[in-house]
């Protein structure tokens, strides 16, 4: 980062242009702490939550007043520095169930209680949930799919060396910048990353350059425990790049039974083949083609139109398309590029 003072002014500005009447920022660490200045530096509304654990859950396990140093020293700090945003620390859900807790900053965004009463805010009073994914989580992927529900992602174009940077621009004490390096298991933070986060994040930038990590012809020491790491991650997280799962439009109808048979045309026929050969084997991508064309067929009088064996054909030749050009993943991509792919097949 070539000045920490531009990008906090940079970021402060983002924040001050949306159109969120009021910021609430789930607080716990360092990402937390820069991002919640930042909201309070535009001057609109800001709620700051920090989840502890309750006096009773302390009574029963005292060990865990290791994990009150945010609470007890980095909350006063905030305060001192944003005395115009408001700061809660709440003990009444389990501080470490990370569902519970984006849950309840959903719920607290749109609603208060007054005397016990659950009152929808006004929208004027409304607040926006506020992420605090860095572009290191982000690449990784290592974020739970609850904090995906959020209005804003501020700094996720920030990695998280360039996070401590920041926190120590702002002054922000030292022990926080210090435990964003240790082991913690309620975030999910590893003690190999957790000690190595310049090197992990020059590591991603390479990737991200499409050197991946040829920039190290030898990996040896602590960069091969990282690349291991990493790939690993990555490896691990992929599936969240397409959460929520959605069905795809014409395979449901297809599959319900909806689908308008005038309308099902030769590319509908092999957009669905296509997608079973993406999704399965070649025998079941085939067979479950078959049991759902049947019944519409014959729901719409036309099953003398079934003809399994052209219809094996037509899954054969797709099928061997798809396998000498495996780029292509998606149908109407693949009909562009290789029209010849509509030629009917005769009988």
């Amino acid at each position: 980062m070539k000045d920490p003072a531009k990008t906090f002014d940079a970021l402060v500005e983002w924040l001050r242009q949306t159109k969120a009447p009021g910021f609430l920022v789930g607080l716990s660490g360092t990402d937390s702490l820069v991002t919640f200045l930042a909201a309070a530096k535009t001057g609109k509304r800001v709620l700051g939550v920090h989840f502890a654990p309750s006096e009773d859950f302390l009574y029963d396990h005292p060990e865990a007043e290791v994990h009150l140093w945010f609470r007890d020293k980095v909350i006063p700090w905030l305060r001192e520095q944003a005395p115009n945003a408001e700061i809660v620390v709440d003990t009444s859900i389990d501080w470490r169930a990370d569902g519970q807790r984006w849950g309840y900053l959903m719920d607290l965004s749109v609603v208060h209680t007054d005397h016990e009463r659950r009152l929808m805010r006004p929208s004027y009073q409304q607040y926006w949930v506020v992420g605090t994914r860095n572009r290191t989580e982000d690449v990784l992927m290592n974020y739970s799919n609850a904090s995906k529900a959020v209005s804003l992602q501020p700094i996720i174009h920030l990695w998280k060396s360039e996070i401590l940077q920041l926190a120590e621009h702002l002054g922000a004490p030292q022990l926080a910048i210090d435990k964003s390096c240790e082991t913690d298991c309620i975030c999910g933070r590893l003690s190999l990353p957790a000690r190595h986060i310049v090197e992990v994040d020059e590591l991603l930038q390479k990737r991200g350059e499409g050197n991946h990590m040829k920039a190290y012809t030898k990996p040896i020491g602590i960069y091969a425990q990282l690349i291991q790491y990493i790939d690993a991650e990555i490896e691990k997280n992929s599936f969240k790049k397409d959460i929520p799962y959605t069905p795809d439009r014409l395979v449901f109808e297809f599959e319900s039974g909806n689908i308008d048979v005038k309308k099902f045309n030769h590319f509908g026929h092999l957009y669905i083949a296509f997608e079973y050969l993406k999704a399965y084997n070649f025998v079941p991508a085939f067979e479950r083609y078959l049991k759902y064309l049947k019944p519409i067929l014959d729901a719409a009088g036309q099953s003398h139109r079934f003809n399994p064996d052209l219809t094996r054909r037509y899954f054969e030749h797709l099928d061997g398309v798809m396998q000498q050009y495996p780029a292509y993943n998606d149908f109407g991509d693949l009909v562009e590029s290789l029209p010849w792919v509509m030629e009917k097949i005769t009988a």
